[in-house]
């Protein structure tokens, strides 16, 4: 598990072990606060005590393992300062992406793709601006119309279950791969809207699945088979949000697949296990649902 460290005292002092650049700082810190008195609050607010000697006692031996491979925020003071962001142990993109720039030799956990970022890329993956005129029938059938004037993120989605969309969004995302093959995982997600595509064909799918995931799945499943091909290790990253978060009854996302799970709809006056309101124990399950079929899961917790 990369970001693991272990603190050690033997007879030539105290040792910080790790596999990695990340883990090496985390353990550092560590040491320090753990045995200094040593606290960072904020880029500019910190706490480093005057202390006659740094004792480590006789005997310590600390191990250290992150539970999840990438962690962060997007709290301000964490996103723009990359050394703050290590010291809080925040590894994302977002968090360290400008430790380069800083002098920092490290680089994040897993590297999301700046062009197609973590969610709500239909309207960049196949425009309404380019397709909306000449093929409607690329975008959602949503109310009797197809959806294909208005602002692509709260008025667009995509048909799902069209062959010509798939091709169009698998061509831009191996583009994307191509440009960028410094990333790691490429977001192929939902616009920011509920006007999911209600075609035959899409209705056919969801009742399958006995969910509206369940186009979403085997549509970005079809686009990760053929990533694997050409760029095998990449990930494709979707989301499982609004409604969209109900996993599918039959197919499974792929190995190469990420679901990122959203929890806009809770109720976070109280913790989520136990809490009486609905969406929060429709969320249980669709987490419980999701962690049986998905290798990947990401969770956006707002």
């Amino acid at each position: 598990m990369l970001d693991r460290f272990r603190i050690r005292q033997d007879r030539s002092g105290a040792v910080v072990i790790s596999g990695n650049g990340r883990g090496v700082l985390y353990g550092v810190y560590e040491l320090l606060r753990r045995f200094g008195g040593c606290e960072w609050y904020t880029p500019t607010t910190s706490v480093i005590p005057k202390i006659p000697r740094f004792v480590v006692p006789a005997g310590t031996d600390i191990r250290e393992k992150a539970a999840f491979v990438t962690r962060e925020t997007s709290w301000w003071p964490i996103m723009s300062d990359p050394a703050f962001a290590l010291r809080r142990r925040m590894n994302g993109t977002r968090a360290i992406h400008r430790a380069a720039e800083r002098g920092i030799p490290v680089r994040p956990a897993l590297r999301f793709c700046g062009d197609l970022w973590i969610c709500h890329t239909f309207a960049k993956l196949c425009p309404a601006a380019k397709y909306g005129k000449t093929h409607p029938e690329y975008f959602a059938y949503n109310n009797g119309t197809r959806l294909t004037e208005g602002d692509p993120q709260t008025f667009h989605q995509l048909c799902l279950t069209n062959p010509d969309v798939l091709e169009i969004v698998t061509s831009n995302v191996l583009d994307c791969i191509r440009r960028h093959p410094e990333s790691d995982i490429f977001g192929v997600s939902q616009n920011d809207n509920n006007r999911r595509c209600q075609c035959e064909r899409c209705l056919a799918v969801e009742k399958e699945e006995d969910s509206p995931a369940g186009p979403i799945i085997r549509f970005v499943n079809a686009i990760a088979e053929r990533v694997e091909r050409e760029f095998p290790g990449k990930m494709i990253e979707t989301l499982a949000y609004q409604y969209s978060r109900k996993a599918p009854k039959r197919t499974r996302p792929r190995d190469n697949v990420m679901v990122c799970l959203c929890t806009v709809e809770l109720d976070f006056s109280k913790p989520i296990v136990g809490n009486a309101f609905k969406e929060n124990q429709a969320f249980m399950k669709d987490i419980v649902d999701w962690f049986k079929i998905a290798k990947h899961i990401y969770i956006w917790d707002y």
